[in-house]
C-alpha cells in the first residue's frame, strides 16, 4: 500500500517526477556546462531518486528500542498524546510491538512479523502518520524468551531507531 495521499512521501514523488520532467529534454540557449549539469540532475531524479521513492512502496518505519524499564511505552504515549502502549512499573511490560499508524497502514502493519510475532496496532488519522509508523519494541535485555528476537528483527527492518535509555539504569 502507498503513503496516504498528501503524506510527504506522496509529495516526494511529484517533486521527482517534476525535476526528472524538466531536465528530460536539453535546455535551448544554455552554456554547455549547464546542460551538462541538467543532464546528470535529470539522470540521478530518474536513476536514483524515483526508484528510491518508488520502492518504499509505503510507510517509514520508526522503532522505539532499548532496555526493559526506561520508557519507551511512555515516550510513545507522549508522542501520541494518549495512551496507545501500555507502561508500567511491572518489567517487562511491552510483550508485542505496539505499532502506532495512519488507518491507510493499518492492515499492512498487521500483517508484519518480527521474531514472529506480529504487532498490535494502534490506529490515529493524525497527518504526520501518513508515511510513518512508530513501533515501541519489547525490550532487548530481557530474561524473557523471544524478547531479544522481536527486537533484533524490529532494529533489522528499521528506517529510523530512537534508542531510549536512562542515566540511572547504566549508572554504575
Amino acid at each position: 500500500m502507498p503513503a496516504v495521499q498528501g503524506s510527504h512521501t506522496v509529495e516526494a514523488r511529484k517533486a521527482a517526477q517534476r525535476l526528472a520532467g524538466a531536465c528530460k529534454d536539453p535546455w535551448r540557449g544554455v552554456p554547455l556546462e549547464l546542460d551538462e549539469l541538467r543532464r546528470r540532475v535529470g539522470q540521478l531524479a530518474s536513476a536514483t531518486l524515483l526508484p528510491a521513492l518508488e520502492e518504499r512502496g509505503g510507510p517509514l518505519l520508526a522503532v522505539i528500542a532499548g532496555p526493559t524499564g526506561v520508557g519507551k511505552s511512555t515516550l510513545l504515549n507522549g508522542f501520541a498524546g494518549r495512551r496507545v502502549s501500555t507502561a508500567s512499573a511491572l518489567r517487562p511490560t511491552t510483550a508485542t510491538p505496539v505499532a502506532w499508524c495512519h488507518p491507510a497502514h493499518a492492515a499492512r502493519v498487521r500483517d508484519w512479523e518480527f521474531g514472529g510475532v506480529s504487532p498490535e496496532v494502534a490506529v490515529d488519522e493524525r497527518p504526520e502518520l501518513g508515511d510513518l509508523v512508530v513501533v515501541d519494541a519489547p525490550d532487548f535485555d530481557s530474561a524473557v524468551n523471544g524478547h531479544q528476537a522481536v527486537a533484533d528483527a524490529l532494529l533489522a527492518a528499521a528506517d529510523v531507531v530512537v534508542f531510549v535509555s536512562s542515566p540511572a539504569r547504566y549508572g554504575d
